[in-house]
């Protein structure tokens, strides 16, 4: 059987969503105005908070992954406080990823980040070499010299705030246009 690439999100809500894909396009028109490349800025319908990416695993393990953390996770969710947007910064030195910071309720996101973790250890995956930091990716930047911040337009959704209702145990398929999402199971309060 052919492996599965997998990770588990925190989905956004549609109107902030649909703030986000504003600012995205006019980031975008602004980069392609001043005819730099090398910026992919994310389309909507990826927009999420990574909590575990899984890599390459087994439909058996997908399956038990989901068998082992539907019922915590919801219980997780259910207690989960209100999270809000922050500011804007960048992964790498020069810049490759930009991203919005999260607010709020961040040490109950490191707890379900926790929570993942350890059931996909119990699973046999490698423990995540990455330090959890909690963000939204906004952008990859795949030549140094796209990383024109200097073009992005003015950041007015600092403070927005959602309240997580849904984790998703997501399916990713690469493709030449970029990643497609499919949901494996989705975990509702």
């Amino acid at each position: 059987m052919k492996p599965i690439r997998a990770f588990f999100c925190l989905p956004l809500p549609e109107p902030l969503l649909n703030d986000l894909a504003l600012w995205l396009r006019e980031a975008d028109m602004k980069f392609r105005e001043n005819r730099v490349t090398g910026a992919r800025f994310v389309p909507r319908f990826n927009l999420h908070v990574t909590l575990r990416f899984c890599g390459e695993i087994s439909e058996q393990t997908a399956s038990a992954l989901d068998r082992r953390l539907a019922a915590p996770v919801r219980e997780a969710l259910a207690a989960m406080p209100e999270l809000s947007l922050e500011n804007t910064g960048t992964f790498g030195r020069p810049p490759r990823v930009l991203w919005a910071g999260l607010g709020g309720g961040i040490p109950a996101v490191r707890s379900l980040n926790e929570l993942i973790e350890r059931a996909c250890q119990n699973e046999g995956l490698e423990p995540d070499d990455k330090r959890f930091s909690p963000h939204l990716t906004l952008a990859r930047f795949g030549d140094p010299r796209a990383a024109r911040l200097d073009l992005l337009p003015e950041w007015k959704l600092t403070g927005r705030s959602w309240k997580p209702d849904r984790v998703i145990f997501m399916r990713s398929v690469l493709s030449p246009s970029g990643a497609r999402y499919s949901p494996l199971s989705i975990y509702q309060v």
